[in-house]
């Protein structure tokens, strides 16, 4: 007898250990397993998936911007698959550590039941603040100017 399908995620990793506010085009990459090793299991269909931040324990997505550029629509079994995700830092998000999971909605291939996963494994990251520059004033080099004077 096949085995259901039965997806977990085995690593998440973002390219970077801090972000500024406003840090754009940032790499996720996760590795989802179907009962890795056992090929007498049912495929996943993946319907959905998506990348969840936390901070202190409260959903902060709304402050990072996210898309998948690669996203397999099913996971063999007893196979893994690569998502693969690119991820914005809104310039408003606030400063401090964030957790990344990921959540994953899929179906059996043989029952058509549907199931919900969400990481327990995590990667974090520290937002940091945007660089500032501002010019609060020009001061010339010399106090006069001589007619004809040449720049060099």
């Amino acid at each position: 007898m096949v085995k259901p399908a039965d997806l977990t995620v085995q690593s998440i990793a973002l390219d970077a250990d801090s972000l500024q506010q406003g840090a754009a085009s940032n790499g996720i990459a996760t590795i989802v397993e179907n009962r890795l090793g056992d090929t007498n299991t049912a495929a996943a269909i993946i319907d959905s998936t998506k990348i969840v931040f936390r901070r202190n324990g409260s959903d902060v997505s709304s402050q990072f911007s996210v898309t998948p550029t690669i996203s397999p629509s099913t996971v063999p079994g007893g196979l893994s698959r690569t998502f693969n995700y690119s991820m914005d830092v809104l310039p408003s998000a606030e400063l401090g550590w964030v957790k990344i999971y990921q959540e994953l909605w899929y179906r059996d291939s043989n029952s058509d039941i549907q199931y919900h996963h969400l990481s327990s494994v995590v990667d974090s990251f520290y937002v940091k603040e945007h660089g500032v520059i501002s010019i609060t004033s020009i001061q010339p080099s010399q106090n006069t100017v001589t007619s004809g004077q040449d720049s060099t």
